[in-house]
């Protein structure tokens, strides 16, 4: 329920197994009141404050429950799908990125920026768009044909190129 702090007290401290908790008595401009625990000390909300409360246990000693801000109030984890979606591809594609560098790197005299974005695009390719309606076996052959035309151009690299021809890197 969202309403306004009216009043806030310490109430003491709990030593948790995760770590020493503050308790909070706070009042509601609602007429509600109940005990919160915090992490920090100080409490983290003040006089006047709009909250989003719940009390999660009535007994003879009162009401206790959780205290937040209210935009955190309806968080599911995951709103927003589209967000979520790009927000994996990015990290798919960094990843991606990371490992094509890294293995052209061990395994090349000398890195053309081209193979590691075709390399890193093909590794995000598997992991985000891999086939779901193909048979298992027709996956593997792909899979083992690419290993292998990626195993021939490592284990025979390009002649270097000179130093004049320019390789899209900065240095």
């Amino acid at each position: 329920m969202i309403s306004k702090v009216k009043h806030v007290q310490p109430n003491g401290t709990w030593d948790s197994p995760h770590g020493m908790l503050y308790k909070y008595e706070y009042t509601m401009e609602s007429g509600e009141t109940l005990v919160a625990m915090h992490k920090k000390e100080g409490g983290n909300f003040q006089i006047g404050a709009e909250v989003d409360y719940e009390i999660t246990k009535r007994n003879e000693h009162g009401n206790f429950g959780k205290v937040r801000k209210p935009e955190s109030a309806n968080y599911s984890g995951s709103n927003n799908k589209v967000d979520d979606s790009s927000r994996q591809l990015m990290i798919v594609r960094q990843s991606s990125l990371k490992c094509a560098t890294d293995i052209l790197i061990h395994n090349c005299e000398k890195v053309n920026v081209n193979d590691v974005e075709v390399l890193a695009e093909r590794l995000t390719g598997w992991v985000m768009d891999s086939p779901k309606d193909e048979p298992k076996a027709n996956h593997a052959e792909q899979i083992k044909d690419k290993a292998l035309e990626l195993n021939e151009k490592l284990t025979n690299p390009e002649p270097p190129a000179s130093e004049e021809e320019d390789d899209g890197l900065p240095f």
